[in-house]
């Protein structure tokens, strides 16, 4: 799972592992990021999915 910010340029990297298929919980440390709107990708095989978020201090 990766974090960008709204321009497109990769913030964080939450895990790059292959996982086996279930259920997982990652915590996201925005303290030293500004407040505003972020992106986190999941890529499973060929399935991507990109979602919004917004990080408000």
């Amino acid at each position: 799972m990766r974090v960008y910010n709204v321009v497109g340029q990769l913030v964080t990297t939450l895990t790059d592992n292959m996982l086996e298929a279930g259920h997982y919980k990652y915590q996201f440390n925005g303290n030293n990021l500004a407040s505003g709107i972020y992106f986190y990708k999941i890529e499973m095989g060929k399935y991507v999915s990109i979602k919004k978020m917004m990080l408000l201090k």
